[in-house]
């Protein structure tokens, strides 16, 4: 939670990574939880291997950006935007997804006017069905550290460590 207020840390994203069952999820939803209470909570999602849509990473970036929506009316207007000029975009590849429903409409609003830092909590993203798309996830997130308006602050959770560091604050569990 610390990590979520540092102005001095420049990394928006934090990894914690460990063996499955030490914890990790609960730690994902305590920090959901108390973002949601402080008013900081931007989105979340939680990879659930074998669950159909929770398992696949294709609706990630679209179930961010509606919670994102959801939560910041300014938003809202850019994000409903990107799917009006972008019919079919949830049928388009990842890093379309990341810029047009979430990395431009953030860059859109005006300094000062989202919550900020805005967190987003992913869960269990080793648990997503495409190994190839765990590590373009990962690649998307990192541009985040591009936004000057919004301080976003991503925490991810996975079991897996054969993932590359891109920029990114790694705790071992």
């Amino acid at each position: 939670m610390a990590w979520t207020d540092d102005k001095c840390d420049e990394r928006c994203i934090f990894w914690l990574n460990g063996m499955a069952g030490t914890g990790k999820s609960t730690i994902a939803r305590t920090i959901a939880n108390e973002c949601y209470k402080a008013g900081r909570l931007g989105a979340s999602f939680f990879f659930t291997r074998g669950a159909g849509d929770l398992a696949s990473s294709s609706k990630l970036f679209a179930s961010l950006a509606k919670q994102l929506a959801d939560k910041e009316l300014e938003l809202r207007r850019y994000v409903c935007e990107a799917v009006v000029n972008n019919t079919g975009i949830s049928q388009m590849g990842l890093e379309h997804q990341w810029r047009q429903l979430i990395l431009e409409p953030l860059s859109r609003v005006k300094s000062g006017s989202v919550t900020s830092p805005l967190v987003i909590v992913i869960d269990a993203l080793d648990e997503c069905d495409n190994d190839d798309d765990i590590q373009l996830v990962l690649q998307l997130l990192a541009t985040a550290k591009s936004l000057h308006n919004v301080r976003l602050r991503i925490f991810v959770t996975s079991s897996a460590g054969h993932f590359r560091f891109y920029g990114i604050k790694t705790v071992f569990w």
